[in-house]
């Protein structure tokens, strides 16, 4: 179940294209959640000395629900140990371009079960994915992914 965070986005974007918004075109139903989608990786204080690394690193894909300050992502995603002694962070990258904003973020639960981790941010809400049923969803129809596929390069 490598794949959680895609199927919810998948299921999110199936249910706008619900009858009503049918006649809406894919680049307008992306322009509607893009603000929701985030980028997840870590990132160093400015101007820290002895960093192992780049200064920040974008390693998959979240997206912003209830609130505006939780997260949900792939707990594969998640390091396993950060380099705490040069204040590396867990981080929530929003905005595009020269708007990219990191967000330090907390885990707050994981469930490797179902590959899923659960973090928060603190400060100013992010606009929130509202996420549809599966009723609406039926077979045959279209679905979109969207994200971070290739950390920053396509963002």
């Amino acid at each position: 179940m490598r794949h959680i965070v895609a199927a919810i986005l998948v299921l999110f974007i199936s249910q706008l294209t619900a009858p009503a918004l049918l006649a809406e075109s894919l680049p307008n139903v992306i322009d509607k959640i893009r603000a929701s989608v985030v980028g997840v990786g870590t990132t160093y204080p400015l101007r820290q000395p002895n960093i192992k690394g780049p200064p920040s690193s974008l390693t998959a894909t979240g997206f912003v629900v209830g609130d505006g300050l939780h997260i949900i992502t792939n707990a594969h995603v998640i390091p396993q140990k950060l380099d705490t002694d040069n204040l590396q962070t867990l981080a929530i990258f929003s905005g595009r371009g020269n708007s990219v904003r990191a967000h330090p973020a907390q885990v707050v639960k994981i469930d490797q079960e179902h590959d899923l981790a659960l973090l928060e941010i603190q400060g100013e809400p992010l606009p929130a994915l509202v996420l549809g049923g599966s009723a609406s969803v039926r077979e045959g129809q279209k679905v979109a992914f969207t994200g971070f596929p290739i950390g920053a390069v396509l963002g």
